[in-house]
């Protein structure tokens, strides 16, 4: 693997379709994370947001997040912190889990997102998924523009 050269940061998120950003408490406290977001937003790349959800991993909420990256002492002014929660937020958060049978889930939203275009939706499906069979479960419809997430794992005796 080559090894990346951080002078060249800017460089690298061009290069990329899209740019994955784990938003954890450490990412806002260093200048090259922010140089890293600051380009991807500069340069309009599709931002995937993974937030971590555990508060002694680093874990913070949606708002906690806009304030760190309103206050950082990287971002030279309120109007460019702004942009770039606006840029961070554009698209759907993604919630990391860190419990092993609902990884596999995480990674197929990424997954998703990736080869999703602007503006059209896909779905991938796993050998095992039960999804496929859209009729054992129904749903209301989802309130505000949310979206449900339905995990599933075969640790969770009697889910068969």
């Amino acid at each position: 693997m080559e090894e990346l050269n951080i002078g060249k940061l800017e460089e690298y998120v061009d290069e990329s379709d899209t740019v994955l950003i784990f938003a954890s408490s450490g990412y806002f406290e260093r200048r090259n994370c922010i140089r890293e977001l600051r380009r991807a937003v500069e340069s309009g790349k599709r931002i995937i947001t993974m937030l971590e959800l555990e508060t002694k991993r680093g874990g913070l909420t949606k708002e906690q997040v806009e304030e760190r990256l309103r206050t950082s002492p990287h971002i030279s002014s309120a109007e460019e912190g702004e942009k770039l929660v606006k840029g961070l937020f554009k698209y759907p958060l993604i919630e990391w889990n860190r419990l092993s049978a609902f990884q596999s889930v995480t990674i197929k939203l990424i997954a998703q997102r990736v080869l999703e275009e602007e503006g059209s939706k896909i779905e991938l499906y796993s050998r095992s998924d039960l999804t496929r069979r859209k009729s054992w479960l129904r749903l209301p419809k989802p309130r505000d523009g949310k979206r449900f997430h339905l995990f599933v794992s075969q640790h969770n005796a009697g889910a068969d």
